[in-house]
Order: structure tokens, then sequence, then C-alpha cells
């Protein structure tokens, strides 16, 4: 997951610069047959029968972990998710013809970002820029496509004997970077690596029990217990080669690109060149170099230079020294929802839904996004639209002064009431604004700076807070997530039929039937006001014209398998 709590003017921005794109439901994982599928059609999930509720799983927050952890990346949790942008590759013709067009390869892709780290995996292996270059050259069984699809990669497809095992077939002819075949040796010792990671073990391989091969190409994974998202874990999870265990150069990889020969990756820069051995086909964009700029301004001027051709993100749809009709423009949406937790846990007004509904009802979020200046949009639940939960049916509420009032007066607040909202230092801009606007319901919000980000974060998880701002991304891409990490594990919410939908929907594999559980869970928690989402980011990237770009994954920056990319001139 990938909370975080950065001033609005400093927050990323994620990927499309268009109105507010239509909502759609996000499509979950369908497990394959053993044969390779190129792709997983989306499913409409049926309406789950009502269940009997069953005892909660106990869960062990990793929240405090992973804020504490994007101290040192929280610039790159905004730019981690890519959306999916769609450029057919065949065009119809007034007479129902397809004219096919032709693809061209581009010599080489400079991608700058205004500030990150550059690593090769293990290390960095829940930093999303990192993320981004190691899905160049290392690979996973799964990946994304089509940001909500995962597919089979370096496997051929999985089956589940239990809930609790997985059994992938691996794919033959698989060549590493140094000429090694892969088996199933390299991927028993790969996830073994990961389940040992320090970070890795307390993140994406953290359900990992077991792994053993059954044959050359075949391998079986246990887990800890029943991990529906398990799929979306792995697909983070690389495969080196075993042979190779201490190289530190990427040789050991089996994705479209090596690094460069005669280079050294630095902390600033890496310089990666076509694998021609790769398994996927032509690798169309022959070379990439990835740039750490000093700043915003660096960006903006080698990008007008024609140093880098694809950089961001920035902090305005009009980049400074751009001329942004030079470039093609993506404006990402920024999969981190900024909220305010409130506590009706802890005796006081916030305790009565009534005042819960009332605080909603006072907030105007688009005014509050104009005023605060930002590229965002409105929030209506604790998700986006691309994870598995995000519920279509609920909008954000307009504001509604006097409902507001009727609203206190009914939980016996008719002279309004006095309420604490903690900020931590760069988030105060958003609950100055907040406090602003329920003024005028009756509400008399005193804010509590807290420059410490660990402090505030244990007072928030602690639920020593009365109400807060912070924002929130699930890592694992999955509603149960943000719920779990949100509301079921922080002292601020306690709800059984929380707890409920929740252990329903991490007990089955089905996903259908998970998605439609999320889905009422996200009704639920909006109807209990459990907490008040307000926007989501958007940010800005700009690329040189005639690429042809697909956005797959929604965890990396940019989440672009650049061995598709291709010239349409």
């Amino acid at each position: 997951m990938n909370p975080s709590d950065q001033e609005p003017d400093q927050e990323r921005g994620q990927e499309r610069g268009q109105e507010a794109p239509q909502p759609y439901q996000p499509s979950p994982v369908v497990q394959p047959p053993a044969e390779p599928v190129p792709s997983v059609p989306p499913v409409t999930p049926p309406e789950v029968p009502q269940q009997q509720p069953v005892a909660p799983q106990p869960k062990g927050s990793k929240l405090k972990k992973v804020l504490l952890t994007l101290l040192s990346v929280i610039v790159l949790a905004g730019i981690a998710f890519a959306v999916y942008v769609f450029w057919p590759t065949t065009t119809a013709s007034e007479s129902g013809a397809s004219t096919k067009t032709t693809k061209h390869d581009i010599a080489q892709i400079n991608v700058g970002v205004a500030s990150g780290q550059i690593g090769l995996y293990p290390k960095g292996g829940t930093d999303s820029y990192i993320q981004s270059i190691n899905s160049q050259v290392f690979e996973s069984l799964v990946q994304y496509q089509d940001e909500t699809k995962l597919v089979p990669l370096l496997s051929t497809g999985w089956s589940n004997p239990n809930n609790d095992t997985w059994v992938f077939n691996l794919k033959h002819n698989i060549k590493f970077h140094d000429g090694n075949a892969m088996t199933a040796a390299d991927v028993v010792y790969s996830l073994k690596l990961a389940a040992a990671d320090e970070d890795l073990s307390t993140s994406y391989a953290a359900t990992i029990k077991d792994v053993r091969a059954l044959d050359n190409y075949k391998v079986e994974v246990t887990t800890k217990q029943t991990d529906p998202f398990f799929l979306n874990r792995l697909s983070f999870l690389k495969v080196l080669d075993a042979k190779k265990p201490t190289v530190a150069d990427g040789s050991n990889g089996t994705g479209p690109y090596q690094v460069k020969t005669g280079t050294t990756p630095s902390d600033s820069t890496i310089e990666l060149t076509a694998f021609d051995g790769y398994h996927g086909g032509h690798v169309y964009t022959r070379a990439l170099k990835y740039v750490v700029e000093d700043d915003e301004a660096a960006l903006s001027r080698d990008l007008a230079a024609g140093k880098i051709q694809f950089a961001g993100e920035f902090s305005s749809a009009k980049p400074a020294n751009v001329t942004a009709a030079d470039y093609t423009t993506w404006t990402i949406d920024d999969p981190a929802v900024t909220y305010l937790p409130l506590n009706s846990v802890a005796t006081g007004p916030l305790q009565k839904l009534p005042v819960r509904e009332a605080l909603r009802d006072s907030i105007d979020v688009p005014l509050l996004i104009k005023d605060l200046g930002i590229d965002a949009q409105p929030a209506s639940q604790l998700m986006t639209k691309t994870i598995p939960g995000y519920n279509e049916s609920l909008k954000v509420p307009k504001q509604d002064i006097p409902k507001a009032k009727t609203l206190l007066a009914s939980a016996g607040y008719p002279n309004g009431v006095t309420l604490t909202l903690t900020a931590q230092t760069s988030n105060l801009k958003v609950a100055e604004e907040v406090a602003k606007q329920a003024k005028a319901a009756g509400f008399t919000i005193n804010i509590k700076e807290e420059p410490s980000f660990g402090t505030f974060i244990d007072a928030l998880i602690a639920g020593k807070t009365e109400m807060a701002t912070i924002s929130y991304s699930s890592d694992v891409f999955d509603g149960s997530d943000v719920f779990a990490q949100v509301l079921q594990q922080t002292g601020n919410y306690k709800s059984a039929t929380l707890d409920s939908y929740l252990t329903q929907a991490d007990a089955t594999l089905d996903q259908a039937d998970r998605l439609s559980i999320l889905q009422k869970t996200s009704k639920y928690v909006y109807d209990d006001v459990a907490a008040i989402p307000l926007f989501n980011r958007q940010r800005t990237w700009l690329t040189a014209p005639n690429y042809h770009l697909q956005f797959d994954t929604h965890t990396a920056t940019p989440g672009v398998y650049f061995w598709q990319a291709y010239s349409t001139r």
C-alpha cells in the first residue's frame, strides 16, 4: 500500500488530462487455462448471495511501516500507477475496411523524472520508480495488462488445488540475458529469496509459506492463508537466474532490456539496450535511458532541448519552458485518495452518524480543489476506479449547508460542534480549507499541526486523533487492502459488518464474488461515513509526438512496457 501525506501542490500527477473519465467496473483476475492465453477477458460479477458472517482473520497492520518507508519515496507513490490508454493499431476506413498501422522502431527513448532513485531488483522492491525500471529488465510469472487484468508472463497458466495452493506451469525456451535457460529451480530460488527479503517479505511476498518444483516446468506455491490477491503480489516478484545469485547488473533477468554493455547504473542514471533473445518478440524501442533530474525546471528544460522524450511528472498541465502543443500530454489519475479519517470510536460528536453526515455535507470538494490550486478530481470513495471494490453507484456528495445544520440539530447540536483536526505540516492547506468550509454549517474545527510524520502516523493508527488528513493507495491494488489499512486496522473505526464483509472477501478465490462483496463494502462504508474521501490528484506527463504507447500497468512509472512502444512515422 502506498499511503501518502504530501502537500497538495507537491503531489504527483497521474495519468490523463481530460475530463474525469466515465467509471467502469475493474476487471477481476480470471484464472486462465493451462495453455498460453493472450489476455483475460473482463468478467461481469454476479450479485453475491447473502452469507453468514465469518469471524475475521487476524491481520497484522503494515500501515505504519509503509507510511514510514514512504518518507524516502513519497514523491514516487503518486506516479506509480498508469492509466490504460489504448491506441488501436488499425483504423477503419469509410468502407469498413481496415488499414494496418506501420510500426517503426524507436532508436532510443530517454525517460526523465523530476525526482526519485534508481536501483535493480531486489533493491527498492516496493519503490514505484524502481519498479518501472525493473519491469523492463526482469519479469514475473504474471503481469498486468490493460491496467486491470492479470495474465501469464513467464507462466502459461495456473490452477488452485485448494485455496492455499497455487500451481504454475512455466513457459519453455525462456532465456536469461546471460543465455541460461529458465526452469522451475529459478522460480523456486527467486520466490524464496523474496520471502526472505527485508522489504518484500512484509509486502509482496508476505503470504508465501513454501515454494517447490514439481518438475522442471511446474512450480507449487503454498500461502500462509487464503490470499485472493496473491497474483497481484506475484506480479512484483521477479524471476532471477539461480545460477548467478550475486550479480547486480541485470544479466540475471529475462526482460526485453539489459543493462548497456560498458555502463554501470548509478543512483540517477541507467542505460538499457534491447535484448534480442527476448521471448516476447521484436523489441521496437531499441534503447532506454532513465534519468533523475534535479527538479521540475531541469526536467522541462531538457525536454524542450530534446534531451529527453518522456518526461514527468509535472505539477501543472502547462509546464514552464515547454510548448505543450509540441508534445503528447498524458494526464494520469493518482490512485491515492486524500481523505479525512473520522474517529467514531472515541467518545465525542463523531460517534453519531448524523454528525458525520453533516460534516460531509458541509464540504464543497470541487471548490476545495480550486482553492488549493491543484489538478485533482473529487473522490466519492476510498479507492479509484481501477481498484476492485470501486462502486460506480456512489457519487460525490454536493455541499448542502441547510441539510448539514438540520443534521447537527437532530444529533443534539443545534449550536454547532467543535472538533480537532490533526494534520501533518505538508497537509496543512487541506485542513485549513476544510475548516473554513465547514464553519458555515456550524463546525468549529481547531487544527493541530504535527510536524513529525512518525508521531502523526502513530497517533492516527492508535485512534488518538479526532479527525485527520492523509492520502492512501493500495500497493496490491485491492479494495480489501484499502478497507483493512484505512479503517479496520486503526483505532478510529470499528464495525462488525465491515469485519464480516472483509472476512468473506478474503476467504474466497472467486474473483466475481469478491468484487461484488467489496462493492457492497464500499456502499456500507459510504453510508456509514466511516471516512470522508476528498480527491485524488492528476499528474501530467509529456512525450514526443508520434509515439504509440500503451499503459498496461498501474504499478510502474510510467506504466509502459517500452518494448512494445513504436513510432508511427
